[in-house]
């Protein structure tokens, strides 16, 4: 019996291959996208699952500030007996060091300093050396497998001296596995601290991730309140009440760091809304396919009335049909995974480009994953393959033999039905679509309140921050270079706040670290008071200047020459955008500061490949050793932004399937409605009608349900992307164009899809198509 379903099923197949090559398409390129936004899903969400104690470890915070006190970890862990363990990372936005072995130097980015128990309460596995004690003496290393060849070849790293930045030496202690895939910490190896003993007296140093391991079975709501409490009352037993009142501790679970966009620019991140819209996505385009297969089987339905009629005359149970066309259906669906495997290996390196890592898939090495993609493609063939064999199942078998046609009723208000639900799906993305590339036209053009064109900056190693000043005098010899200053970071520091009282009101900022020259190279406009001053000493460690934002919300009258922050306020910049315009602007002081690490040098117009050259000559002179990176500010701005241009690109992409998709299926449904009408069409073209009279005739029905299916997406569409848009603190007015290119765009194709088939049916000699049938 399965013998002669498969032999039915393969003779239908080829018997209507044109159809069957539609379904097959469709059903690829359904099982292609789906396949691609379940492994990225899957992929996403299993981020940091690597660490096997993952469920007991939580990332502190104190306040809204994601960063703590150095003393906190060991403070807690020391008082706190259902705290197992700490951990301090010291990761300076992707550190960038220069390690030299065998006079030969290699850049090395991303060592995080960190403590030795790092091993204990995280899944880095070491595969050479011994884990306990890799990081216990000062100057140890710990490099990560890939660098370790980078560095020694096939030398036993284990034990050898490195210099660090040219000024000390390190003693590789251990090897440790690359960073796994889906783990949102970014290393290339880690390095002991050097004073351990001081960081444990110190409260000062805001600088540090601090992860707590808690012990099993613990709460941790408990554990938080009594982290809280500890201490609250150690800041008030050091008089440091503000700390005590407004900087409360925190537990993060560390599954949630890689999904907390607020930790951006510390870790590697996802966007669970967009996973959750892709997985939505892909599942309405396998939907958009799998309507396809029931609308042109029910479409066909009258020319397999003699078979079905003569199978049950001759005795064929219902059941026995039904398997058969599900056998089809599903034979079908099988062929289009295979089809849809391959579509999704010659796919992924694109599709590669626009994730946040590569999504790794290999299923003829993965027996589960092909047993799940073939089992989900029968699953498909049966979702695909029950309604249409219930449908040509239930025909009357005394009606069939009377030749009862079936292009009337319930079958046609099905086929509209569908065809109007795949046009809506195909119009809702292609609203989306536009409107997330029109958002993105707007970030990249908006004036942020500052001037980030032809500003290079780049990092200082310990050398050159030592020798800033010659530095800066250096380049300020070519007229080609307008300006230099110098920063602790390229923004202002979102992850900190400094709090105080003016006039007995609690006012908050967000401390931006500067040198004196910052104001004037970015173009900031200061609206009150004055600049920062190089001849005034006293702005150095007395001054501070606020952003328009702080001096309104916090209702400072007048507030130029009084104390804030233990500082003097010397002037008001107007509003400029520091961080991605997902923000609002917040309340911000810029803050004179001798530590800086980063510099920004303004250039002109003119040769610019000239002014880089010299201003790496100079760097060279100070620091031989060490090679020289730039980057233009402009770029770096617009790297904020990388995942949305990465997500739009794959929007657009997975919009073009399903309008293709759609289209297919019209295509399909067009292709058959001219066959069922080829008598007609041959008698309409004896009594005269012209080319253009049949293709409107044969166009007219399909259009009005294209038409119909924007009334009901433009709604659904509008909701959607006002939803979307208010992840954006700064964003678009949502208007009618979108929905009327989009309208126009769906109808258009579905036009020029259905006239093609209209017009090689109105082409056909009258006298071939008198004799059909």
């Amino acid at each position: 019996m399965l013998k002669n379903y498969f032999k039915v099923a393969f003779r239908n197949l080829i018997k209507y291959k044109s159809i069957s090559l539609i379904n097959i398409a469709g059903l690829s390129f359904g099982l292609a996208v789906v396949m691609v936004v379940f492994l990225n899903a899957h992929f996403q969400l299993s981020f940091d699952n690597c660490h096997e104690k993952l469920n007991r470890i939580y990332y502190a915070k104190m306040g809204s500030v994601y960063a703590t006190p150095t003393a906190l970890a060991d403070y807690v862990r020391e008082n706190i007996p259902e705290v197992e363990n700490s951990v301090r990372f010291e990761d300076w936005n992707g550190r960038k060091v220069l390690l030299t072995y065998n006079n030969q130097s290699f850049i090395v980015r991303n060592i995080i300093f960190t403590d030795p128990s790092v091993f204990d309460v995280f899944s880095f596995h070491i595969i050479a050396g011994d884990a306990h004690h890799a990081l216990t003496q000062p100057y140890s290393l710990v490099l990560s497998e890939s660098e370790a060849r980078k560095l020694f070849g096939s030398e036993n790293p284990i034990g050898k001296v490195v210099r660090y930045n040219t000024e000390h030496d390190y003693t590789v202690t251990a090897i440790v596995e690359d960073r796994p895939a889906n783990a949102s910490h970014v290393y290339s190896g880690f390095a002991s601290y050097n004073e351990p003993e001081k960081l444990s007296q110190d409260w000062d140093g805001w600088y540090y991730d601090t992860y707590f391991l808690l012990a099993e079975n613990q709460e941790v709501i408990d554990v938080e309140k009594k982290i809280k409490s500890l201490v609250k009352q150690f800041f008030i037993e050091q008089g440091a009440t503000d700390a005590a009142n407004n900087y409360p501790v925190g537990l993060l679970p560390m599954k949630d760091v890689y999904f907390n966009l607020e930790l951006t620019g510390k870790y590697l991140h996802g966007n669970k809304q967009v996973v959750y819209l892709f997985l939505a996505v892909g599942l309405f385009i396998l939907c958009l396919a799998i309507l396809n297969y029931v609308n042109l089987t029910t479409a066909r339905a009258s020319t397999r009335l003699k078979e079905i009629t003569i199978r049950k005359t001759i005795g064929s149970r219902k059941r026995q049909l039904v398997i058969q066309f599900l056998f089809e259906s599903v034979l079908l669906s099988l062929a289009a995974a295979g089809f849809g495997i391959l579509l999704l290996e010659l796919s992924l390196p694109f599709v590669n480009r626009f994730t946040v890592s590569a999504i790794p898939f290999s299923p003829f090495n993965n027996p589960f994953l092909l047993l799940l993609i073939f089992g989900s493609a029968i699953l498909v063939g049966c979702l695909a393959g029950i309604l249409p064999s219930f449908y040509l199942t239930g025909i009357v078998t005394a009606r069939a033999l009377k030749g009862a046609a079936l292009q009337k009723g319930k079958g046609l208000n099905l086929r509209k039905a569908l065809i109007v639900f795949q046009f809506s799906v195909s119009i809702i993305l292609l609203v989306a679509t536009l409107t997330i590339m029109k958002q993105r036209s707007f970030i990249q053009n908006k004036d942020l309140g500052f001037d980030k064109e032809q500003i290079v900056w780049f990092d200082l190693n310990e050398a050159v921050q030592k020798k800033k000043d010659i530095l800066r005098d250096l380049l300020m010899k070519d007229p080609d270079i307008l300006n230099v200053a110098y920063t602790r970071f390229n923004e202002a520091d979102a992850n900190n706040s400094w709090q105080g009282k003016y006039e007995g009101r609690e006012i908050k900022i967000h401390p931006f670290w500067v040198d004196a020259n910052y104001v004037s190279l970015m173009g900031l406009k200061v609206i009150e008071g004055r600049d920062f001053s190089e001849d005034m000493t006293t702005d150095l460690n007395q001054a501070i200047i606020l952003n328009q934002t702080a001096v309104r919300q916090f209702g400072l009258e007048s507030p130029v020459g009084k104390k804030l922050f233990g500082r003097t306020l010397i002037g008001i910049v107007q509003d400029f955008n520091y961080q991605s315009l997902y923000h609002k602007i917040e309340p911000l002081g810029l803050i004179p500061l001798t530590g800086v690490n980063k510099a920004n040098v303004k250039i002109s117009t003119r040769n610019v490949t000239a002014t880089l050259s010299f201003i790496e000559k100079q760097w060279k002179a100070l620091s031989p050793d060490y090679p020289f990176e730039y980057h233009f500010l402009e770029e770096s701005y617009a790297q904020l932004y990388e995942s949305e241009k990465k997500s739009s690109v794959l929007f657009n992409f997975f919009a073009f399937i399903a309008l293709s998709i759609a289209c297919l299926g019209l295509f399909g449904l067009a292709s058959f409605s001219a066959e069922q009408r080829t008598k007609e069409i041959g008698i309409r073209k004896v009594l005269g009608s012209t080319v253009s009279n049949i293709v409107i005739l044969l166009s007219r029905s399909f259009m009005k349900w294209v038409l119909f299916a924007n009334l009901i997406a433009w709604p659904i569409a509008w909701y959607a992307m006002n939803k979307w848009l208010q992840n954006f603190a700064y964003r678009i007015d949502l208007t009618i164009w979108p929905f009327l290119w989009s309208g126009f765009i769906a109808l258009l194709i579905a036009l020029l899809t259905v006239s093609w088939q209209a017009i090689r049916a109105a082409t056909t000699n009258p006298v071939e198509a008198l004799k059909y049938e």
